[in-house]
């Protein structure tokens, strides 16, 4: 009985330590993630062409509603295969670009 408890609490204690690591690995991958990308925004080289504003605008705005293809039943709204659907990929890319450079919350 007293082998098989200090196997038991062995055992969890690795689990534990790797979730430990696996927690703090992607804490720091995380917030790395954020560093790097507010040195791109921070460095004034990365410009939204502001011709392109409302195009992007444009884009940011799902195309699927208005679609022939557009339905309720799926979750994802559409009976069309989106990775061939160029309105679909543009509205995803635009999404991208905003989420990822947080276009919005500079204006």
């Amino acid at each position: 009985m007293k082998q098989g408890q200090d196997e038991h609490w062995v055992n969890e204690g690795v689990k534990t330590a790797r979730r430990l690591h696996d927690d703090a690995y992607f804490a720091g991958f995380h917030r790395g993630r954020h560093k790097e990308r507010e040195s791109l925004v921070n460095s004034g080289w990365l410009i939204i062409n502001p011709e392109k504003r409302e195009e992007i605008n444009k884009a940011l705005e799902d195309p699927c509603i208005y679609c022939n293809h557009y339905t309720k039943e799926y979750k994802i709204g559409c009976t069309k295969d989106t990775k061939t659907c160029t309105k679909k990929q543009k509205h995803i890319l635009a999404n991208e670009i905003n989420l990822y450079f947080n276009l919005y919350s500079k204006q």
